[in-house]
């Protein structure tokens, strides 16, 4: 009795209406369109997970919250937000993975760019990360249909802090990125390592490419003759002295500086905010 409804059900109006529903162009069972709508939905969440990411890189965010293995950071506070998020998805080497694919697809736009582009130049400076290691940061600067573009590409870290490790760097990436032939200057802080036509960085990129340009960074240089003009004005020593101190004294407090946010607010000060003094060498 049951098996004859089953069969009646299977050849009704309402029964066909529904398989119909889920037939569609090139597929014929209800299998494949489940199968389907699964791998949808699992691009929908890596995909997610990609946004995500990224958003963290590109504000200078952490991906943990924590120094804790079994810490996820923000995927915590998502799956709290009922995002779905597959457990494999969670860790921060899986997290890492994805940075690494998103970088790498900006490189490749990036350097599809530089093929149409005639020439460009490199912009480098030293710097040393929190584990106390060199590190040479690598900026791009090109042409585009008239357009200036700039644009970090590269951290590569450094054995020694010498003319010949950071020349070899740059060598390496220009091999791996294919722009050996169109480089045409590079701008540096105006350290001697940097910017000596002997010894330097400079003078050993000058035997490969002769017709090579070295640029000071103008803001750099800039800054650097406004201090050497103010040496012997006591009172602007001074005034930069005691401004010096101030603005450390309110960064090296968390509640001060949020009291001081409070006045910028109460003033209504809307510039940009107050940045921590270093100095140029």
């Amino acid at each position: 009795m049951q098996s004859n409804r089953v069969m009646e059900h299977s050849t009704s109006e309402h029964h066909l209406k529904a398989i119909g529903q889920f037939i569609i162009k090139g597929q014929t069972s209800l299998e494949d369109t489940i199968s389907k709508q699964r791998k949808e939905t699992k691009e929908d969440i890596l995909l997610g997970n990609f946004r995500t990411i990224y958003y963290l890189a590109k504000n200078a965010l952490p991906i943990a919250c924590i120094d804790d293995e079994k810490s996820n950071g923000i995927y915590e506070l998502q799956t709290l937000n009922n995002a779905k998020i597959h457990s494999c998805y969670q860790s921060r080497k899986q997290a890492n993975e994805i940075l690494d694919y998103i970088a790498y697809s900006i490189e490749l736009d990036i350097i599809s760019q530089l093929e149409i582009s005639m020439f460009f130049s490199l912009e480098l400076d030293g710097s040393t990360d929190i584990t106390k290691k060199a590190q040479l940061a690598i900026c791009i600067r090109y042409v585009v249909s008239l357009q200036i573009q700039e644009h970090f590409i590269q951290l590569t870290e450094l054995e020694a802090e010498n003319a010949n490790i950071i020349t070899e760097k740059i060598f390496i990436f220009l091999r791996d990125f294919n722009l050996i032939r169109k480089l045409i200057a590079i701008a540096t802080d105006g350290a001697p390592v940097m910017i000596s036509d002997k010894n330097g960085v400079f003078g050993r990129l000058l035997e490969k490419y002769p017709y090579l340009k070295a640029i000071h960074c103008l803001p750099h240089r800039i800054n650097l003759c406004l201090t050497d003009c103010t040496v012997e004005l006591k009172e602007f020593r001074k005034l930069e002295e005691t401004l010096y101190h101030l603005i450390n004294f309110l960064y090296d407090s968390s509640k001060r500086k949020k009291l001081f946010k409070e006045i910028e607010l109460e003033v209504q000060y809307s510039e940009k905010a107050l940045l921590k003094p270093f100095d140029i060498r």
